[in-house]
């Protein structure tokens, strides 16, 4: 079963925030490994929220997010960049709820 609950489908919202953390984390020369370390997480759960397969809870986001130095209110704008079509903000504030 995926993170959106249903086989074989990811969540759009999901898949947006991956794509976001990776942007940022890219943006400041990280390797998923190096993020993983600084925040106390394993490298492959990185991996899988990067690529939306994972729903991290808030506090994951926000120890990301301070680590990579970015901050919160920044994460909604690369959210409706990087989501794929459908998604906006409005209708990712039900992240995990299908």
């Amino acid at each position: 079963m995926s993170a959106a609950g249903s086989p074989g489908r990811r969540d759009r919202s999901l898949v947006a925030l991956g794509r976001a953390l990776r942007e940022i984390r890219r943006e400041r020369g990280l390797t998923q490994e190096e993020l993983a370390q600084r925040v106390n997480l394993h490298e492959t759960y990185i991996s899988r929220i990067e690529n939306g397969q994972r729903n991290p809870t808030w506090g994951v986001v926000l120890g990301i997010m301070c680590e990579l130095g970015v901050p919160l209110a920044e994460l909604p704008a690369r959210l409706e960049k990087l989501a794929p079509t459908g998604v906006t903000v409005e209708r990712a504030r039900g992240w995990g709820r299908g």
